[in-house]
């Protein structure tokens, strides 16, 4: 734990993808018994209040449940860096075209087109050498622009149509996993009130949640 700390305090290391690659080294030059290291960092964003339209500097609030995360693993002569984001809270309000669920009790076969999911997103680099900060800020960029833009058939669909986009856009990923744990909601059921709702007032069901898991990898050239 004192190495941990001493290491977030002395260094001026602003991506924790380089902060686990300090901190690999750190304890394999402390404890040279060791053969490998894994270092796993959760960074949670936090925003300044604003008052009066200007940010104060003592006072935050959390940023929402996202957050980035980071695996690094070495043994002083290799590494390998994994970088995700968890919890990205998406909704999409139309552009699924077929159903995606089985009946429930009130006889309704298919759900409207409405999605809300938690996103998560881990990559794999093929090297330590990038700009960690810039790659993700482009991940998360082409993950909501594909998600905002994409027309679907399924959950499955768009993470496997997610996934082909950053493989395509970044050279240097060479693993994609993207999990969705979808949250149900249906229209609310208004019939015996005489009040029509197409489609424009949700409320969530308190079924199961689906999970959707996709990975892909890039073809290796032999």
């Amino acid at each position: 734990k004192t190495l941990v700390h001493t290491a977030a305090r002395v260094q001026t290391l602003r991506e924790i993808e380089e902060f686990g690659l300090d901190l690999c080294a750190r304890v394999l030059a402390t404890h040279p018994h060791l053969a490998l290291v894994r270092v796993d960092v959760a960074e949670q964003p936090w925003q300044r209040v604003e008052v009066g339209g200007k940010a104060v500097g003592q006072a935050f609030i959390l940023g929402g449940p996202e957050q980035r995360t980071s695996a690094v693993t070495s043994n002083g002569r290799k590494m390998a860096v994994v970088s995700g984001i968890e919890n990205l809270t998406v909704m999409r309000s139309a552009g699924f075209t077929t159903p995606r669920r089985p009946a429930l009790d009130d006889g309704d076969d298919s759900l409207p087109p409405l999605v809300v999911g938690s996103l998560s997103v881990r990559w794999t680099y093929s090297t330590p050498d990038v700009t960690f900060g810039a790659y993700r800020q482009g991940v998360r960029a082409a993950v909501l622009e594909t998600i905002a833009l994409h027309a679907s058939r399924s959950v499955q669909y768009t993470l496997h149509s997610l996934g082909e986009v950053l493989l395509a856009s970044y050279p240097e990923i060479s693993v994609v996993t993207l999990t969705m744990h979808e949250r149900p909601y249906r229209p609310v059921d208004l019939f015996h009130a005489n009040v029509e709702n197409p489609d424009d007032l949700f409320v969530a069901r308190e079924e199961p949640v689906s999970l959707v898991e996709v990975t892909l990898e890039r073809e290796r050239v032999s």
